[in-house]
């Protein structure tokens, strides 16, 4: 069922890439990743909506101080969200996820 789930995500990405006018912007921009402090992890979310599925997906990973992989999980959820809603609530369950496998 993942499986498939993400063939499907995959493939209407392609899909909206082709489709997707082509915007020539130059913008540089610098991000640099910074380190968590000690005996911490960073976690970064991402959410995808799919309004058409009526359905939302997150994706959160955690990194070690060095930027090293530690774990990831995804969620799916059949529910219509705008992007705020669907971020507040990727969070929550981010926290809510690392509270009970207890990282601190």
């Amino acid at each position: 069922m993942t499986v498939s789930i993400a063939y499907q995500n995959l493939f209407e990405w392609q899909q909206a890439c082709l489709a997707a006018p082509t915007i020539n912007q130059h913008q540089e921009q610098y991000v640099v990743w910074t380190p968590p402090p000690p005996r911490h992890v960073k976690c970064n979310i991402d959410v995808a909506l799919f309004k058409e599925h009526n359905q939302f997906g997150m994706n959160l990973c955690l990194r070690n101080k060095w930027g090293k992989f530690e774990v990831a999980k995804t969620a799916i959820r059949y529910n219509s969200l705008n992007p705020v809603e669907a971020e507040t609530w990727s969070l929550l369950h981010a926290l809510s996820w690392l509270k009970d496998y207890n990282f601190q």
